[in-house]
């Protein structure tokens, strides 16, 4: 199975792929999908995940990505706005940005099309309130015009709109031909939201004229009074509906769908750490010049070992080293000379996890220089990029989901502020998902992710599932545990542990030989 396939099975990176695309920023985690105009949220997403789920996620993502980059969000700052014409506003507006999403991201027009035969093809219950159907009838009109599928519902809540209200159905119809050709802008939707609520009251207040004047129709026929009475007070509580009221929009209905496919117990489910602030200072003195003592001996016995991976044998040259040899040669050729031969060199990311969580308090020290010790052995590596995040970082103010703080970026000088205070839980999985999200796009062919820990994750099943996930797109995992062996159950075979800082050097050594050299 290639990698595209393999990305879009695992949602995590087909969020942060689809987020970097658009412009936005994805989170996966807690127990709501929303977005707040800046990022979209995504709830705890469950382990294992069917095609309809993550169908639903990428139309989702493409659906609210949409509003972010193209949707005037001051037009809903005008206080006479109703629940009425908001409703309406965002079916227009709905309508229109992914229209122009899918005009400048064709490939997302397969997702939302997706989207709206999966929404509005379903049979449709009847409401109690027969004046729900005009919004129902706005919406499947709208939708039809991308989807023909829906022209089915459309025109069955047409026909029941044309009869309850015949003369309010011919005005919408006439709205809605323009709204297809001039709706362009935020502010042209909520024009043409503005009107149709417009129609609607107008159509209110002659129903209760007509009630007046004692249920004459049009035609001059007594109507049946219950049934008018019935259109006439619907009518008017659909003016006067709240918001929780109204249908939910395209947005909402979705929302609720990924939201009641989170797992029950968010620990047996997949998230993703987000970015955030921690304080971090600079080793003392005599603890770098420890760990470089440590780190040189580590650096020297992998640059041998790589000139030594990257050397071949030596070939006949125009230049070079005088090959005695060949000399008979002289008269028809110039290749009288030795050079020494070279392979590709190792094109290398590796990013390494440094958990400071609560259990860390005694080992952060050693912790801090390992993960010190190891970067400056591998930074001076020709071909080798490294990383350095650890986790987790400080809580963010009502946010739900783990944290990560980056410490040493990919192509960064290398410093020394390496020293941490432990706080928190262990969210290894969610920082092993946002790792794989940022270096999945570098340039390195070879990505590794080294995780020094001294416990268990706080969710296994979710770790387990990154790492099962990040091999499939070709990262590779290894472990160093801090006075405990807990890492060695969770990556068996590519992990050891230690208990000094002068066991750094031969167990890395150990981990690194043939991880860095193995093409």
């Amino acid at each position: 199975m290639n990698k595209i396939t393999e990305l879009n099975k695992a949602l995590p990176m087909v969020a942060s792929v689809l987020g970097k695309k658009y412009g936005v920023q994805v989170e996966i985690g807690g127990n709501t999908a929303c977005t707040d105009g800046n990022v979209i949220r995504l709830p705890t997403l469950p382990l294992e995940s069917d095609s309809v789920l993550i169908n639903m996620v990428r139309a989702y993502l493409d659906h609210e990505s949409a509003h972010i980059r193209e949707t005037d969000f001051d037009v809903l700052q005008d206080k006479d706005l109703t629940p009425l014409i908001k409703n309406i506003w965002n079916i227009f507006e709905d309508w229109r940005v992914e229209q122009l999403l899918a005009k400048r991201f064709p490939g997302c027009r397969t997702n939302l099309y997706w989207l709206i035969d999966h929404e509005f093809t379903k049979k449709m219950k009847k409401p109690k309130n027969p004046a729900m159907q005009i919004l129902s009838y706005l919406l499947l009109v709208v939708r039809a015009w991308d989807v023909e599928a829906v022209a089915k519902n459309r025109d069955i809540v047409g026909a029941f709109t044309q009869q309850a209200y015949p003369d309010l159905y011919d005005k919408l119809n006439s709205l809605l031909e323009q709204v297809k050709v001039k709706c362009l802008t935020s502010k042209d939707a909520m024009r043409f939201a503005k009107n149709a609520a417009a129609l609607i009251k107008a159509e209110s207040l002659k129903l209760e004229d007509e009630k007046q004047k004692g249920g004459k129709s049009k035609s001059g026929k007594a109507e049946n009074v219950s049934r008018g009475l019935s259109k006439q007070d619907g009518i008017k509580q659909l003016l006067k509906a709240s918001d929780g009221d109204l249908p939910d929009g395209l947005g909402e209905r979705v929302a609720g769908e990924l939201e009641g496919a989170a797992p029950g117990n968010p620990m047996r489910g997949l998230s993703v750490a987000v970015e955030s602030p921690k304080h971090f200072s600079a080793l003392e003195a005599g603890d770098i010049s420890k760990v470089k003592r440590t780190s040189t001996a580590l650096h020297t016995r992998l640059h041998s070992l790589l000139q030594s991976k990257t050397l071949v044998r030596r070939t006949g040259s125009r230049h070079g080293k005088l090959d005695t040899g060949k000399l008979y040669k002289m008269n028809h050729s110039a290749k009288i000379f030795l050079r020494n031969g070279e392979r590709q060199g190792i094109n290398t990311a590796i990013h390494i996890l440094l958990d400071c969580s609560s259990s860390m308090r005694n080992k952060m020290e050693l912790a801090s220089q390992a993960c010190f010790g190891i970067a400056n052995s591998l930074h001076k590596i020709n071909g080798i990029s490294v990383g350095v995040t650890a986790f987790p970082a400080d809580s963010k103010l009502n946010q739900v989901c783990s944290t990560v703080c980056p410490m040493l970026k990919h192509g960064q000088r290398l410093h020394t502020n390496f020293s941490l205070r432990p706080s928190g839980s262990t969210p290894m999985g969610e920082a092993i998902w946002w790792t794989m999200q940022q270096c999945y796009s570098l340039r390195e062919n070879r990505k590794i992710i080294l995780i020094i820990t001294d416990g268990k994750p706080d969710s296994v099943e979710n770790t387990e599932k990154a790492i099962e996930h990040g091999k499939r797109l070709g990262f590779e995992f290894y472990g160093i545990g801090i006075n405990n062996s807990n890492i060695m159950s969770i990556l068996p075979g590519n992990s050891k542990f230690i208990t000094k800082l002068e066991e750094l050097a031969p167990t890395m050594f150990g981990l690194l030989e043939t991880a860095i050299l193995k093409q």
